[in-house]
């Protein structure tokens, strides 16, 4: 594309001083006129190939990396929202403490589970406190599950190839708006790609003996939820990946200057439902959510969890 580029202005810079000569001896037989004559129809014909072989070049280095960040979203997609709530990660911090052994939290959170069982005046002390262990095992191991999926996903970001990408951005080189557009480019789409696959390269250090069974949990935990502010947001209760729908905004809008054609842009949608079944405003987003889902003719995916 680069070569291409230089192709079209040395030879656009060629035709425009021959085509002066030529304007200039054109009453006088000189030999300079016809050697200028035959540079200026060599440059003009010079200048229609290159400009052909320009556009080729040009739609292929854009579908390149249109290509590039399209398999980096892909990646970005398979990561996990984790649903911990504020008294479950507390009680996490309780559990993973070395020196000051306390439990506070895990009290309060037993406490809770406790609150919400279904007890009656049959139930047994024995029995309800086998209970509130058994689900105070269950909350912390599914806790525990999910942070060493997310952790897995956040190390395969950190490990993803960025490598063709870069490529692919470098052979962006453009006759027209050059600036203008490899700024965009680099701004909306491959930085924060590559900002985001630092951030999750710099943590898989953590991550990697977490994954493994022997890493501090505690650490691992802040980091991972410090990451997922950067890819998800919560409105009203319903997560949406913040950072895909960003890419995928500002890819179809880079696809469009591709071929020419009017983006054809997608609505976001949540990946993730919080609803509290107490809460009638809870639940009539939710319905709202499911309405809108089906009036835009999709497929409702969203994952829901109830609180």
């Amino acid at each position: 594309m680069r070569a291409n580029k230089k192709a079209i202005i040395s030879t656009a810079v060629i035709t425009t001083v021959c085509l002066i000569i030529c304007i200039i001896l054109r009453e006088e037989h000189h030999i300079v006129y016809d050697l200028s004559l035959a540079c200026f129809g060599s440059a003009l014909l010079g200048i229609v190939v290159a400009t052909t072989a320009y556009m080729s070049e040009r739609r292929d280095a854009m579908e390149q990396f249109a290509e590039e960040v399209g398999k980096a979203i892909v990646v970005l997609g398979k990561i996990s929202i984790i649903e911990i709530t504020d008294i479950v990660h507390a009680a996490l911090i309780d559990e993973n403490s070395l020196f000051e052994k306390t439990t506070e939290n895990s009290d309060k959170l037993k406490e809770y589970i406790e609150s919400r069982l279904p007890i009656d005046e049959s139930t047994t002390n024995d029995q309800i406190n086998e209970w509130i262990e058994s689900v105070y095992k269950a909350e912390l191991e599914d806790a525990r599950r999910q942070l060493r999926k997310a952790a897995a996903a956040y190390i395969a970001v950190g490990e993803f190839d960025i490598s063709s990408l870069n490529t692919a951005y470098g052979r962006l080189d453009f006759l027209i708006g050059n600036n203008s557009i490899r700024k965009k480019a680099y701004q909306n789409l491959y930085n924060k790609v590559y900002v985001f696959k630092r951030a999750c390269l710099e943590h898989c250090l953590a991550f990697r003996p977490y994954v493994a069974g022997h890493g501090n949990e505690v650490v691992c935990m802040d980091k991972m939820l410090s990451l997922q502010s950067q890819v998800f947001e919560n409105r009203d209760g319903a997560y949406y990946a913040k950072l895909r729908d960003e890419l995928r905004h500002d890819l179809e809008t880079f696809r469009s200057q591709t071929y020419n054609v009017n983006p054809e842009y997608e609505d976001p949608y949540p990946v993730h439902y919080f609803i509290n079944f107490e809460d009638t405003e809870s639940v009539e987003r939710y319905k709202r959510h499911i309405e809108k889902a089906k009036q835009e003719g999709r497929d409702e995916q969203t994952k829901i969890t109830s609180v």
